[in-house]
């Protein structure tokens, strides 16, 4: 078997040229790993935002309601602090609505998750009527904490992936005054039904709808925020769906005459 031994250079010119085909060779390696790589990223980035939208879609329009709900909240707190203030010993009754079941049986064809979601919710003839009666929605996030933990947002233009960041960190805020806020909710159903109130018991219920107060206007205030910084972005919530959400019927039909909120034609 001949055994082919490496040739002797010939001077520094020889040496230089075997050099310089190396060093070529390995940065073209080099060059084309991280090719790849910048490809693999850029589709992974592309496919991240793809997902992304719907799920930050529906969390802007969560933030949209949170907006829209709070002047009506914020009535709703005036008028029982001040029946509190006038009560005298004597408490009646004062539940934010009073409705039955009829209609809402309704069958529906086909009916999606969403919509028998929203119709649980909607159930009323509850045996503990709502005092205080906003609409608490789940905040989604599974997306993207998926993409954080694969590291998708180092690989975003710094900004766009802040914005991201900026929604999702105020999603989390709300969900966590929420939790304060379904507390001070449920001291409250006493409210719906006649009965007598020391002072210390006036007191401590005007304390719970001073909690209420600042968490709904906590979370007005950070989702108008994020709404703002979103639309900047070219992120908006769709008017479709906006619409759907507050037909002239709904609840909060009237708050949301007196906002602006920016949306996305579909």
């Amino acid at each position: 078997m001949d055994i082919h031994k490496p040739k002797p250079w010939h001077g520094w010119r020889e040496f230089l040229k075997e050099y310089v085909i190396i060093v070529v060779g390995v940065l073209t390696a080099l060059g084309a790993e991280q090719g790849v790589e910048w490809l693999h990223w850029r589709h992974q980035v592309r496919e991240t935002e793809e997902r992304l939208l719907p799920e930050v879609q529906r969390n802007l329009l969560d933030l949209a309601e949170r907006v829209v709900q709070r002047p009506c909240l914020a009535q709703r707190t005036v008028e029982l602090r001040d029946a509190l203030l006038q009560s005298n010993g004597r408490w009646q009754a004062n539940a934010d609505r009073v409705s039955t079941l009829a209609g809402s049986n309704v069958a529906k064809p086909n009916p999606s998750l969403a919509e028998v979601a929203d119709d649980v919710r909607r159930l009323s003839g509850r045996p503990m009527p709502e005092v205080y009666e906003d609409t608490v929605r789940p905040w989604r996030d599974t997306v993207f904490q998926s993409a954080l933990v694969a590291g998708v947002f180092n690989q975003m233009p710094p900004e766009r992936a802040a914005v991201y960041a900026s929604i999702y960190r105020a999603t989390t805020e709300i969900r966590e005054r929420t939790a304060s806020e379904r507390s001070a909710k449920a001291r409250l159903s006493a409210l719906a039904f006649d009965g007598v109130l020391s002072p210390a018991e006036r007191a401590d219920y005007l304390n719970d709808l001073g909690q209420l107060d600042a968490d709904a206007a906590g979370m007005a205030e950070v989702s108008a925020q994020q709404l703002i910084a979103a639309d900047k972005a070219g992120l908006r919530p769709k008017r479709s769906a906006f619409e759907k959400r507050f037909p002239p019927t709904s609840r909060f039909a009237a708050c949301r005459a007196t906002l602006s909120i920016p949306l996305a034609q579909n």
